[in-house]
């Protein structure tokens, strides 16, 4: 039986709105989606684990209700949110069960023995149960909207090139809001929830694959703390609703305690970091580690930049890990007017998020965003000149700022430039 964790429900106009931005987001931007298209009067996702075949799989509950007019109606929405899971040029994969009939969909399988399984349970009429638990439930609304569709996408994402990173933009987009705002119970429990589920659910489902999934596990994670996770305790965690749901109720406390501190931004994502992810980590380490995979990036690229500074014009190349959070918490440490982002082919799913976010709550800064190729060097290299020598032109050098990150064929030519034409760097020792 399914252990499930977390309800999340939106109706009205905000059923629409978070249902387009979802499907924006498990499609990995395949599709746009206008959410004055989408003829739903309701949306409710219950997301959790189940063991199926010796393997601990993610399970999403949906119930959809709402017109069957033209447009994205409750079938074509169902239907994106099946074919988007069976897929393998999307990061999500869940099991998925619609709640109107309670049937369990599985994944079109090949494997022999797979099949022989499925077959045993078809013909024995086994229907999976409707996830009507009693579980911690939260209602979407608009002001909380865009960062709990991207949380919630980040949970539906499974062992993927891009897992990762998706789940540390998601982290750290709700560590923000929850700076911002204070106590938030449901961005609380959803930062909570991916917590849990990277530091508890990702370790065992990658353990129980062979070949790519545990390759592609090493690769994202090769000098992170889920190294040393001991997958009997987490298997054991995520076997037992009540401790699974009871440990994420304890992280989501503290989370509130951390609001009400009331501190700078810095030391607020250090207490993040050290009360939160290091709780969870502590619950499944075989020995004791000071790394953290999701937050503390954060705190690595911002550690260096001056406060209450003023500039002008700020260079951000764009890696894998940043996103809102970070241009959220980049914004409360200085003031500038215009942020121009380099991007390669590897990071275009976070320009387009990072591009609705500025256009939203940040529609005063000025942004440019500026392709580079992460494979031709000298490509790359005359870009980066031309960005540098462009922002020097515009404005005098001593107010501009150039973040040092990603990729060394946008960083290294931006080092050379910035000492060139003396831009301030961030870190200052470059």
């Amino acid at each position: 039986m399914a252990v499930f964790l977390v309800k999340v429900w939106a109706d009205k106009d905000n059923a629409r709105k978070f249902t387009a931005s979802l499907l924006e987001y498990i499609t990995f931007h395949g599709v746009h989606v206008e959410s004055s298209h989408v003829n739903l009067k309701s949306i409710s996702l219950t997301l959790g684990y189940d063991i199926l075949f010796n393997n601990t799989v993610k399970v999403l509950g949906i119930s959809l209700s709402g017109d069957k007019d033209v447009g994205w109606n409750v079938d074509k929405v169902f239907k994106m949110f099946l074919y988007s899971s069976l897929t393998p040029l999307t990061p999500v994969a869940y099991y998925l069960v619609y709640e109107a009939t309670g049937y369990f969909v599985e994944r079109e399988e090949v494997r022999t023995y797979v099949v022989k399984q499925l077959h045993e349970i078809f013909k024995k009429n086994t229907v999976r149960q409707k996830p009507v638990e009693c579980i911690p439930e939260f209602k979407v609304h608009s002001d909380i909207l865009d960062a709990a569709s991207y949380s919630m996408y980040a949970l539906l994402t499974g062992i993927h090139r891009y897992s990762i990173a998706i789940r540390q933009v998601a982290s750290q987009w709700l560590t923000y809001e929850l700076y911002k705002r204070g106590r938030n119970d449901f961005l609380q429990y959803l930062l909570s929830l991916i917590a849990l589920d990277t530091y508890v659910w990702l370790p065992v489902a990658s353990y129980s694959k062979f070949g790519v999934h545990l390759t592609e596990y090493h690769y994202a994670l090769a000098a992170e703390p889920l190294r040393e996770i001991d997958v009997k305790k987490a298997e054991n965690i995520l076997k037992d609703k009540e401790k699974a749901i009871s440990l994420a109720e304890e992280l989501k406390n503290r989370l509130g305690n951390i609001c009400d501190k009331g501190c700078d931004p810095l030391t607020f994502i250090d207490d993040v970091v050290r009360d939160v992810m290091r709780k969870i980590i502590g619950e499944v380490v075989a020995k004791e580690t000071g790394a953290e995979t999701l937050v503390r990036y954060l705190r690595m690229a911002l550690s260096n930049i001056g406060k209450n500074r003023k500039y002008e014009t700020i260079i951000v190349p764009l890696t894998e890990q940043i996103g809102p959070g970070f241009i959220g918490f980049l914004r409360e440490l200085i003031d500038f007017r215009k942020i121009i982002i380099p991007y390669t082919q590897l990071t275009l799913q976070n320009r387009i998020v990072l591009e609705k976010y500025l256009d939203k709550y940040l529609s005063n800064v000025e942004k440019e965003f500026i392709p580079v190729p992460a494979s031709s060097p000298e490509v790359a290299k005359n870009i980066v000149k031309a960005i540098i020598e462009n922002v020097v032109k515009e404005t005098d050098a001593s107010k501009c700022l150039c973040i040092i990150q990603g990729p060394l064929t946008i960083t290294l030519p931006l080092c050379l430039e910035c000492r060139r034409l003396k831009v301030e760097t961030v870190p200052h020792s470059i």
